[in-house]
């Protein structure tokens, strides 16, 4: 389970799971490739940035389709 807190994008991306701490890998590679667009790419951690490539790798087989 990942902890939403201790990534701000994935956190800001949430703003309808409010009161949520976790969620499970497969939610946050839904959550970051449909809300992708609405996401500051300037303002991912480097942490953020290690858990989305490890998320496309493990979640989406090496392909991320972000919505636009």
């Amino acid at each position: 389970m990942i902890q939403i807190t201790d990534y701000p994008q994935l956190e800001a991306i949430l703003w309808d799971q409010k009161g949520r701490t976790e969620i499970s890998d497969k939610e946050a590679f839904t959550y970051y490739e449909s809300r992708w667009r609405y996401l500051d790419e300037d303002q991912l951690t480097e942490d953020e940035r290690v858990l989305i490539d490890r998320l496309i790798a493990e979640q989406g087989n090496g392909h991320f389709l972000p919505a636009d």
